[in-house]
């Protein structure tokens, strides 16, 4: 929660307040300058609340469509919402591990910025190229550009098998 006080200062000393908030967490370990976690499901279903946002967000790897393109799903049981994530440098280099592919289930921790413009300028200012299917399925839907990424170490749990084999 912001004071009176933190107002008047950021408003007489916007450029100070900007250097700070820029040297405030440190290149190593998460990024203290966002939210709590957010989750997938509370992303696409109000984009506009997160358009243009940093955000932390938390989720499962779905699928690793190369090595700066991934796609997320969210933990909702009910609703199995997806996200599409374009990284500002390859996985090795953000994780920090020669190890370059995530594996389906594998939980993250992503901080970056959400997205909705269509998704041929995210490629042209990202340096990316998406393949069709992929544009197709996400063009028009938020899409994080993440700057961290981290490896919580858990994976999702598998349902079990209530079908009896069948």
């Amino acid at each position: 929660m912001i004071r009176p006080y933190q107002l008047v200062r950021r408003a007489a000393f916007p450029s100070l307040w900007i250097l700070a908030a820029g040297c405030a967490g440190g290149s190593a370990g998460a990024d203290t300058r966002v939210d709590p976690p957010v989750s997938v499901d509370r992303i696409r279903d109000t984009p506009d609340a997160y358009v243009g946002k940093r955000i932390r967000l938390r989720a499962s790897v779905a699928e690793q469509r190369g090595s700066r393109v991934f796609v997320l799903k969210d933990h909702d049981p009910a609703f199995k919402e997806h996200m599409l994530v374009i990284t500002t440098k390859p996985l090795p280099e953000l994780l920090g591990e020669s190890r370059t592919r995530l594996e389906a289930g594998e939980k993250l921790l992503l901080t970056g910025v959400v997205h909705r413009e269509p998704l041929g300028a995210l490629e042209g200012e990202l340096g990316v190229q998406l393949e069709e299917e992929v544009r197709a399925r996400f063009e028009g839907t938020p899409v994080l550009v993440a700057t961290e990424v981290v490896r919580t170490g858990d994976r999702e749990q598998e349902p079990p098998d209530t079908t009896g084999g069948y």
